[in-house]
């Protein structure tokens, strides 16, 4: 098993090499996926992190998969939507020797860094202090337990990060190529992971093609126009949001249980309180294990600078007027947030589902202290 991490190691330090030319943020990365390859070789050994009954179920679909398509088996069985696309996401680890979980593990820890990585190419012209973004982020205690886990989420932040990526060179550089990949990313995130990560995109993205002199005017009406087309194009959309929440609260982990939308007002009256709950929750009263209670101190920080943005409300809105890309960011997370929560009623799919956008505070946060400390100097 010593062998097998030291191998892992050097793939990653080589294709880091690659992929970073400067020097202190390589050696950064290569002291994060250190960190993250034991934390992995450690869960596997001591089940740090009990979370198996979706890793078994991924794993041994991609087995099936495998079977199918390399040995005899007959037919792949049928299984759910997550199930699937997870399983084929994991073929690669079938053609290695070793244990599948930690083979899986290994993979997310790849997909975490490179979703990190591709950030880093958005805010590193932007910021004064790339290091502590790129530490922070990346060493927050969720963020560290999700790139370990056998979860979809480490493929979806790197998809994710792509697309923001993308769309911050076609906004910087104006080259062809990158709208026509972004529509193809973001097709793909849409039919084949959440459709609940491609929304708050399409909502934002207006935002990056003109600079708008009344932005709340503009929410309101491009809320106006979702709203239309939700309303037109998914007519039962109440009753799929309703049977996800009851879904979501069978857990031990579940709050505001018994919440019902009976129509799309109730959408918007009910917005505030769950996304107060689902961004800075579990709150003190709901916190029963040590996971939560990472999360709940880490969602102080969020706290922190939720408040922050307020306090400098005024240096805020001009920042982000100032800076459009970061407009976008900042209407595509906190949409983001705010359509994620209407369906999430469990802290543990919460803390999942969450990271995504939660990251961009942090990174929005440092940009526009650096707006401030050094009036943009630092900033494009």
């Amino acid at each position: 098993m010593i062998n097998y991490l030291f191998f892992i190691d050097i793939i990653y330090s080589l294709l880091l090499y690659v992929l970073v030319k400067e020097r202190k943020i390589f050696i950064l990365f290569f002291i994060i996926i250190n960190i993250q390859i034991l934390l992995g070789y450690f869960n596997f050994k001591y089940n740090l992190i009990p979370y198996m009954w979706d890793a078994s179920g991924y794993i041994e679909y991609s087995k099936n998969i495998y079977e199918y398509y390399f040995k005899d088996l007959q037919q792949i069985p049928s299984s759910s939507y997550s199930y699937i696309s997870m399983g084929y996401l994991l073929l690669p680890i079938q053609f290695f020797d070793g244990n599948d979980f930690i083979k899986a593990s290994f993979l997310n820890i790849f997909f975490s860094n490179l979703s990190v990585l591709f950030l880093y190419k958005i805010f590193k012209y932007n910021s004064c202090n790339k290091l502590y973004i790129i530490a922070f982020i990346s060493l927050l205690p969720t963020h560290l337990l999700m790139s370990v886990m056998v979860t979809r989420e480490p493929f979806i932040w790197l998809l994710g990060s792509i697309v923001l990526y993308f769309t911050y060179i076609m906004y910087t550089k104006r080259k062809i190529l990158f709208p026509l990949l972004t529509i193809i990313l973001t097709l793909y995130l849409l039919v084949f992971f959440r459709a609940f990560y491609i929304l708050p995109f399409l909502i934002a993205f207006p935002f990056i093609l003109f600079k708008p002199k009344k932005i709340l005017l503009l929410i309101i009406l491009v809320l106006i126009v979702f709203t239309i087309m939700v309303e037109f194009l998914y007519p039962n959309y109440i009753e799929v949001i309703n049977k996800s929440m009851e879904y979501r609260t069978s857990g031990g982990a579940a709050y505001l249980e018994g919440m019902n939308y009976k129509n799309i007002i109730d959408l918007f009256l009910f917005a505030p309180i769950r996304l107060v709950y689902f961004t800075f929750g579990p709150m003190p009263w709901d916190i029963h294990n040590l996971p939560a209670l990472f999360t709940f101190i880490e969602n102080l920080f969020l706290l922190y600078i939720a408040i922050y943005f307020l306090y400098n409300f005024r240096k805020f809105k001009k920042f982000l007027y100032l800076n459009r890309f970061y407009l976008f960011l900042f209407i595509y997370m906190l949409f983001g947030l705010t359509l994620t929560s209407m369906i999430d009623s469990n802290y543990g799919t919460a803390m999942r589902h969450k990271l995504q956008f939660t990251v961009l505070f942090f990174v929005i946060y440092f940009v526009f202290k650096d707006f401030l400390q050094v009036r943009r100097k630092c900033v494009v």
